[in-house]
């Protein structure tokens, strides 16, 4: 089962269309300006779902979704939830739902999640390894290998960024 954290059934700028945003309970980072910290520790104000009883909840919106719309797993880090993210994603895709990931790229063993990604949507925390390690407490390495295999993938991908002043809006970092 997989722990959900909340389901934003219209969602307007995680993705590409309307869509439906699960997020994902659990994030292995600690981000200085995490703006979801509730959804941090494995456990919290959660609900669990199997993927087919989630995939059963999401079809109800399938029409609104029309040619551009979807779902997008979001979370805290959804990649923390990796067979459970996996399972929903071949499901989905045997709906014909397109599919987002909305992810930091912390985590690991998610070649198979990106053959079922029509998007992803990374979040770059920083840009050089001592200042990713200040905001999220981690080591960018991983980050990084994620990146070069959505790359290798050749996966679509929106590359986005929050700038915090005096955190990381200088031309340096």
């Amino acid at each position: 089962k997989g722990r959900i954290a909340e389901i934003q059934t219209l969602g307007l700028l995680d993705g590409p269309g309307i869509r439906t945003v699960v997020f994902l309970q659990g994030c292995p980072l600690r981000c200085l300006y995490c703006h979801n910290p509730e959804m941090q520790d494995m456990d919290g104000d959660i609900k669990e779902y199997t993927p087919e009883e989630l995939v059963t909840f999401l079809k109800r919106y399938k029409p609104y979704y029309k040619d551009n719309g979807g779902i997008t797993f979001s979370g805290g880090e959804p990649l923390t939830q990796r067979d459970f993210l996996l399972e929903t994603l071949k499901l989905c895709k045997q709906e014909g739902i397109h599919t987002c990931l909305d992810t930091s790229g912390f985590g690991v063993n998610y070649d198979e999640i990106l053959d079922y990604t029509d998007l992803v949507i990374m979040d770059i925390k920083a840009c050089n390894s001592e200042l990713y390690t200040k905001i999220t407490r981690q080591k960018i390495e991983t980050s990084l290998k994620f990146l070069e295999t959505c790359q290798r993938k050749n996966k679509k991908m929106w590359l986005r960024q929050v700038i915090v002043p005096g955190v990381n809006d200088s031309i340096e970092q």
